[in-house]
């Protein structure tokens, strides 16, 4: 039977594998199987790897309604779907 320790170090559904010292190489692999494994683990695995994705901009319209060259960062309720769905998965990572 395994000690507290290695339990630790290997993880369990619900935990992530604990990190050790000198075993960085093993533990990562650990990790990313245990990241893919739960809801969504693919697309948190790729926000891990490539970082979280631009905050979502919308252009900047003049007086008549036009559009500008400029743009600010969208409010939360001018995210579309997909963009909420993005920023979720990168709070997750």
């Amino acid at each position: 039977m395994s000690n507290d320790k290695e339990s630790s170090a290997a993880g369990t559904d619900n935990r992530a594998p604990m990190l050790e010292e000198d075993d960085y190489e093993s533990w990562k692999i650990r990790m990313e199987r245990y990241i893919r494994s739960k809801g969504d683990g693919k697309k948190i695995w790729k926000s891990i790897m490539s970082g979280p994705a631009t905050t979502p901009r919308t252009p900047i319209l003049d007086a008549t309604g036009e559009d500008t060259t400029q743009t600010r960062e969208k409010t939360d309720d001018e995210f579309t779907e997909e963009e909420n769905a993005r920023e979720l998965i990168d709070y997750k990572a």
